[in-house]
């Protein structure tokens, strides 16, 4: 379709794609350009000058390290409304997520909380900050379902203040108290422990039974619908926080299926259709932030002059603003204009 060569840094560009036989093909450079960009499904070919004689050059496949794949491009013919569809399909990922969610739950019965675990509820402790002492879990540490144990401040406590209240593998911590209902009650599940936390006042831990839930299982079944329905018609506001509390969690009807085998089939089924959505909505994370940053340069590019082709015959725009400005200036002003008497009725 086009080829645009750059000789102060040795290089070209080769824009390929298939076109329809009947469409026809601008001779004009300017106009060949802008009918290429139009064009969908553009293939970009870069050619380095003397690479052709250079045996011992090799490209870079973006695999090995240092990793780093160029870019696939996609015109559009329309920017925001690209954009509204990719909002659109990252609203639709996370109603498929619920979907997926409440097909794996579907035929669970349900069970209160309290029959599924292993040790009794337990509040954490409320400690103020300090430079030294030992760490404690962020509330910031619940992160969609997970505990990042590295979300973590130092407590003005010792080890041995701490000893009650350390988080352990596969201990599921549930948010006590938040502003948003939405929030109140979530539950993150914590991974391998590389050095001991504690977790605060604002969390609440609960250790199940495994041989009745597996902790994976748990983490699904508490973002469940069902479950957030409970759990929302539990929390009470006070100063404008909602909270929950030990009794009340407990008698939360949790959906489980018995046979802890299946559990695990279900929390392997769910996690690799989870990855794949997630993937897919980070994508879509990256192409919003690239349009917006497409819409800012199309932007500076209309206003510096440059987006389309300038007529030489224009008068400068520096000049016509002076112009402008001498006119206004030398003009009559308002408020020497005469005014028309008002008649009152």
């Amino acid at each position: 379709l086009r080829k645009l060569d750059f000789e102060e840094l040795k290089f070209s560009l080769y824009f390929l794609a298939h076109v329809p036989a009947d469409n026809h093909v601008p001779e004009d450079k300017g106009e060949r350009t802008a009918w290429t960009f139009a064009q969908r499904g553009i293939l970009e070919l870069t050619h380095n000058w003397g690479t052709e004689a250079d045996a011992a050059f090799r490209y870079h496949d973006g695999n090995a390290q240092p990793q780093g794949f160029g870019h696939i491009c996609f015109s559009v013919p329309d920017l925001d409304a690209a954009v509204v569809g990719l909002m659109r399909a990252k609203a639709n990922i996370g109603r498929y997520r619920e979907a997926l969610r409440e097909e794996v739950l579907r035929d669970c019965t349900e069970v209160p909380l309290v029959d599924l675990l292993d040790a009794p509820l337990s509040n954490g402790r409320s400690v103020p900050t300090s430079a030294a002492g030992f760490p404690v879990l962020r509330l910031t540490a619940l992160r969609r379902g997970h505990v990042d144990l590295a979300e973590r401040k130092i407590g003005a406590w010792t080890a041995e203040d701490a000893r009650t209240v350390l988080v352990a593998e596969d201990d599921f911590l549930i948010v006590r108290g938040n502003g948003s209902k939405h929030l109140v009650g979530r539950g993150g599940l914590v991974g391998a422990v590389e050095s001991p936390v504690a977790y605060p006042d604002t969390l609440i831990r609960a250790r199940v039974d495994k041989s009745r839930i597996l902790p994976a299982f748990l983490r699904i079944a508490w973002d469940s619908l069902r479950v957030r329905r409970q759990i929302e018609a539990l929390a009470r506001t006070t100063a404008g926080i909602y909270k929950v509390n030990q009794s009340g969690l407990e008698g939360v009807r949790v959906p489980v299926y018995e046979d802890v085998q299946r559990q695990n089939a279900a929390v392997n089924q769910l996690e690799s259709c989870i990855t794949v959505a997630d993937r897919t909505a980070a994508d879509i994370n990256v192409q919003l932030a690239r349009a917006a940053r497409l819409r800012q340069s199309v932007l500076q590019r209309a206003f510096s002059g440059s987006l389309v082709p300038q007529d030489t015959a224009d008068e400068p725009a520096a000049q016509l603003l002076a112009r402008l400005c001498a006119t206004t200036s030398h003009g009559p002003s308002l408020s020497a204009r005469p005014r028309t008497p008002r008649v009152r009725a």
